[in-house]
């Protein structure tokens, strides 16, 4: 008698022992997680959480913070450097949030739109970067001198004929081809007038130089004459618009330039005389080899403005110094269309984004600079904040990716975070791992880590970020939180992302890693008869296994481990059932590592 006999299924045995990351398409390797919530690729190629937070700093009303040797930080009116205040500087404070910008330059610290620095090797020495002196009383005089404002051996005469018997040293304006004006000067020896090269003019009134120093570029308005002799007048007025201080003294400025005439103006004379040093209105601003960079689009003065600004070499308050020397400040216009959206230094070159060009500066002095254009994916509009280096590699999003720019092109590197769009990105970096927060597209901020040498994406949580700044190895994040009250207030604290200062999170991290979808590799329906996982957690931890099947949206728990001591493996029996499909979630909260996921599946059949 002949009896029918039943082949046993096939078994198979699924094994992953490197584990990737966060990786939100739809179809990934199993050793890959659709959703990640609080992981890490810190201990790769094994699981583990991110690390406990830190509250380091409390503030008020922050509004702004720099990355320095020691934490800078912007509390309401005063600018806190290494939690000391900076006494006496006092800053603009506007109702609610209003975000500050700081830069920084050798020791220095600029705010914006303050336009104010502090100096955080000495905090006595702060100032205004921009000075301003309105004379309205006493007399102003205009005259020739020498460089350093001192006086000429003899009051010169202005004629359109050279002086009879003159004395020897005598000076001459002639203003015989006027508006062409020379100073020349009388020599016995020769009996000639001879031309001085250089001249100068000397500005004096009471008070007219406090603020300024030498090489300062500024601004007259207001020079007038009385004098009804229209070209006297005329020239006077010549020198309303932007000059140099060539030397200076609290009474006097001297600047370029010979006049025709020597002229007296009284205080009251028309508008009064204004003297001033201005810091143009900058949307960018970045530092390379001793100069403040910065950028401009929009209109000023009702004139459009689409502009590259650099300050003069050492000194960030003058933006329009120009001597004719390589210390000049210096500015340019571009011809690509569309606002600025970010600045930043890299490989020792100014770098000027728009969302879809760059503009890299060349050169290091304003004759030879020279303004690079390159069409690429740019910093996306409002995330300026999102440009951060890691290990000399440019990172920063672009409208739909995060990119990669070694100083060549610009490649993606966000393929993991799947095809949903972000905005108002910003980023921050400690050793490989840089962090960036950024808003979803349903408005829902959503943190992620990608470990820069691994390549490898994690989502941690739900944290909006508004600034991020490294000092030494840790890595500080200004987020808002809201304080439970009548009604809720939000504040700003800061964080360290690596808890290594402040007061640590007080609740075990809670973790969640969600799998993509298995079963796909084999065609047939399948049975998941068991699950293997290899893990350590630590005492007090707990970790629980789900499994879903047939993407039906239940999760049936598989069963809890509660930490121990020992790497331990956990054997989850699961009741079989057919499926085409399924996934996996594990979830819990407190110190883990897993080492390894084994899956065991039988092949059920092609029915249904």
């Amino acid at each position: 008698m002949k009896y029918l006999q039943f082949q046993p299924t096939q078994q198979y045995k699924s094994m992953t022992e490197v584990f990737g990351g966060y990786n939100h398409n739809p179809r990934i390797p199993d050793s890959d997680f659709y959703d990640t919530t609080n992981t890490s690729a810190r201990d790769y190629p094994l699981l583990a959480q991110r690390v406990k937070r830190a509250l380091a700093v409390s503030p008020a009303a922050y509004s702004a913070m720099i990355s320095r040797d020691v934490l800078c930080y912007v509390d309401g009116a005063t600018l806190y450097v290494n939690a000391l205040p900076v006494t006496g500087l006092v800053l603009s404070v506007a109702a609610g949030y209003t975000p500050k910008r700081l830069y920084s330059m050798g020791a220095y610290i600029v705010i914006l739109p303050d336009k104010k620095w502090v100096n955080t090797a000495d905090l006595t020495e702060y100032g205004n970067i921009e000075n301003t002196v309105t004379l309205t009383s006493g007399d102003i005089t205009y005259q020739p001198s020498r460089a350093d404002g001192s006086d000429l051996e003899s009051t010169p005469t202005a004629s359109v004929t050279a002086p009879t018997e003159p004395a020897d040293g005598d000076y001459w304006i002639d203003i015989s081809a006027y508006p062409t004006v020379e100073l020349k000067r009388y020599s016995t020896l020769s009996e000639t007038w001879t031309a001085i090269p250089t001249t100068y003019t000397k500005i004096a009134a009471t008070g007219i130089g406090v603020g300024f120093a030498q090489y300062d570029g500024i601004k007259i308005a207001g020079a007038l004459s009385a004098s009804v002799d229209p070209d006297e007048a005329a020239e006077l007025a010549s020198l309303n618009g932007y000059n140099f201080v060539r030397y200076r003294g609290d009474d006097y400025i001297v600047i370029s330039g010979a006049l025709g005439w020597v002229h007296t103006q009284t205080a009251t004379e028309g508008a009064p005389l204004t003297i001033s040093r201005t810091m143009p209105d900058m949307d960018y601003l970045t530092e390379s080899e001793n100069r403040l960079w910065g950028c401009k689009y929009g209109v000023v003065d009702n004139e459009p403005v689409n502009e590259i600004y650099a300050c003069r070499l050492g000194d960030f308050k003058n933006w329009r110094s120009y001597a004719g020397n390589a210390m000049d400040s210096y500015a340019v216009s571009v011809g690509t269309d569309g606002k600025f959206t970010g600045a930043i230094t890299h490989l020792g070159m100014p770098l000027f984004f728009k969302e879809n060009c760059l503009h890299r500066v060349y050169g290091n002095y304003p004759a030879n600079y020279q303004i690079e254009t390159t069409t690429l994916r740019g910093v996306q509009d409002g995330s300026n904040k999102s440009m951060v280096i890691v290990n000399e590699i440019l990172y920063y999003k672009a409208r739909s990716e995060v990119m990669a720019y070694d100083g060549s092109l610009p490649v993606a590197v966000s393929a993991a975070l799947g095809t949903g769009l972000y905005s108002a990105a910003v980023a921050g970096a400690v050793k490989d791992v840089m962090y960036i927060s950024m808003k979803n597209a349903a408005n829902a901020w959503e943190l992620f880590t990608l470990d820069t040498a691994k390549r490898i994406w994690h989502k941690e949580d739900t944290l909006q970020v508004i600034d991020f700044c490294t000092v030494k190895d840790e890595l500080y994040a200004a987020t808002p939180v809201t304080v439970a009250g009548t009604p809720p207030t939000l504040v700003t604290k800061i964080y360290s992302m690596l808890g290594s200062v402040g007061t640590a999170e007080a609740s075990a991290v809670s973790w969640v890693l969600e799998s993509g979808v298995m079963g796909y590799e084999l065609p047939s329906q399948k049975y998941v008869g068991r699950m293997n996982i290899r893990l350590k957690l630590a005492s007090g931890s707990t970790f629980t296994a789900y499994i879903q099947y047939d993407s039906s949206g239940t999760w049936v728990s598989l069963g809890t481990t509660t930490g121990g001591v020992i790497v331990t493996t956990v054997n989850y029996p699961i009741i079989p059932r057919r499926c085409d499909h399924f996934q996996i979630k594990l979830a819990g909260a407190g110190d883990m590592r897993v080492f390894s996921i084994a899956k065991i599946m039988e092949d059920g059949g092609d029915g249904i």
